[in-house]
């Protein structure tokens, strides 16, 4: 075999070998329950799905078993029919489910909490997902013991023991794959007759969906239009590639054996959260919505309405009450093992793993960053398992291409979808999302703050093409 052929053989490998997750087996059997609702905020009728998708396990926690992941898909009636409507995939963050995040049911006054219908009502035909181990898709064996949870959250449950499986649930690999059985799923669905390869979905990515999300979209351009993201996590001198890898492809084409260490991150596959903070041996473990900002029209009351979707989406979790979580509560994984996911490969696209493959994200990818003011999550300096900080705007400066933008909204914190200030969300969301009609892609480009009052204003430094930036070695 001649080196040029390796190297495509090696290119369909990875562009293609996330395949083996069950896609071809989710059509007929998808179909969950179907139910028509109607919008709080419009009363308009809407149409809302619920579907489960048959894969083979690609974690580490449960490799090769049978395992569902559970999606939501929301269409508004129009005169544009759902194949001539952008299909909008919601990706959410690594500790609340995705129908908590994006499709939260509140009768508070102000504005809708459901993202997800917002798009919706804007004619979109919106589809939000889960990942193994959240909300209610499948979850492994493993969480159903109390001794799986990370260490330093055992004390909440009043356990202190060793896990019966040491390591995370899964890692990036596991993520991509779930992530594309929808997207193939979301395609078959709603391409016309013939034109499947010419599909493309949008994506959008919550907190650490963005780990799934940005990757993804730059190593299957042909599947994705573009992506929006929201507050998400970027570290800029993390990982680019499996640490115990050595060869610079994006998935593993073999099994690599789960990291145990440090322990903080990866010593159990799980995380618990509660209702209310607790403080455990002088160390303070925060609670649903602590980082809610209640100010700028935010209401804190709201934190009752998620604390009943966290167990809605868990009722297992919510069984496992305790003196110090009397309410129970809410499993989530714990720290995947990521990488793809840094300055250079957000410059340089595929270029970073195949020489062949060209920059993506801002070229025919546009994307669209929003985080708020106050995000300490997003923009964060401590500890986070070897990936270094974290910061919104550098993932913003990285990328090479003119199409993107970026939104620093005033007087928002980490959970802007919950937040006072969420009818900014909704609408630079839906205007952003509207570049793209009659095949049309977001020309706008540059970075921008959004007051409290008036149109965003530019932030003073012009948005340009960067040269691409060396892979660091070894990351």
């Amino acid at each position: 075999m001649e080196r040029g052929e390796r190297r495509r053989l090696t290119r369909r490998q990875v562009l293609t070998g996330i395949a083996g997750t069950g896609v071809g087996a989710v059509g007929a059997a998808a179909l969950a329950g179907v139910f028509l609702g109607r919008d709080r905020a419009t009363a308009n009728p809407l149409l809302v799905e619920n579907q489960t998708l048959p894969i083979t396990s690609n974690l580490w926690a449960n490799q090769g078993q049978p395992a569902f992941l559970h999606v939501r898909r929301f269409l508004a009636p129009g005169p544009v029919p759902p194949p001539d409507r952008e299909q909008v995939v919601m990706v959410a963050g690594r500790t609340s489910p995705a129908l908590v995040s994006f499709d939260l049911q509140s009768d508070k006054p102000g504005p809708p909490y459901s993202w997800a219908r917002v798009l919706a009502e804007a004619g979109f035909d919106v589809w939000v997902m889960d990942f193994q181990g959240m909300g209610l898709s499948s979850r492994p064996d493993v969480m159903n013991d109390k001794c799986n949870v990370l260490r330093g959250q055992q004390p909440v449950l009043g356990v202190n023991c060793p896990p019966s499986y040491a390591g995370p649930l899964g890692n990036s690999h596991s993520d991509w794959q779930e992530l594309h059985t929808v997207v193939e799923h979301v395609r078959f669905q709603t391409a016309k007759p013939n034109q499947l390869q010419q599909k493309r979905v949008i994506l959008v990515g919550y907190s650490a969906g963005a780990f799934a999300v940005g990757p993804y979209a730059i190593h299957q351009p042909g599947k994705v239009k573009g992506i929006l993201l929201l507050a998400p996590i970027f570290p800029p001198q993390g990982r680019s590639r499996h640490p115990q890898i050595a060869t610079e492809t994006l998935y593993p084409l073999k099994p690599v054996p789960a990291p145990t260490t440090p322990e903080a991150f990866f010593g159990a596959p799980m995380g618990i959260g509660t209702k209310n903070p607790v403080i455990v041996d002088g160390r303070w473990i925060p609670g649903t919505g602590l980082a809610l900002k209640s100010d700028c029209g935010g209401d804190p009351s709201v934190v009752d309405d998620i604390w009943r979707a966290m167990r809605e989406n868990d009722p297992e979790g919510a069984k496992w009450s305790s003196a110090l979580a009397p309410e129970g509560v809410y499993r989530h994984r714990g720290f995947p093992l990521w990488w793809g996911w840094n300055d250079a490969v957000a410059a340089n696209g595929g270029r970073s793993f195949l020489p062949e493959v060209p920059p993506v994200l801002g070229h025919d990818t546009p994307v669209c960053v929003i985080d708020g003011e106050d995000d300490g999550v997003a923009n964060f300096t401590g500890d986070t398992g070897g990936q270094g900080e974290f910061r919104v705007r550098a993932l913003y400066d990285a990328i090479s291409g003119p199409r993107k933008l970026y939104y620093k909204v005033a007087c928002a914190g980490h959970l802007l979808m919950w937040e006072g200030r969420r009818d900014r969300l909704h609408q630079l969301s839906v205007e952003w999302l509207r570049g793209f009609t009659a095949g049309g892609l977001p020309g706008q480009t540059g970075a921008f703050y959004v007051p409290l009052a008036g149109p965003p204003q530019p932030m003073g430094i012009e948005s340009r093409p960067r040269p691409r930036v060396p892979l660091p070695p070894g990351r």
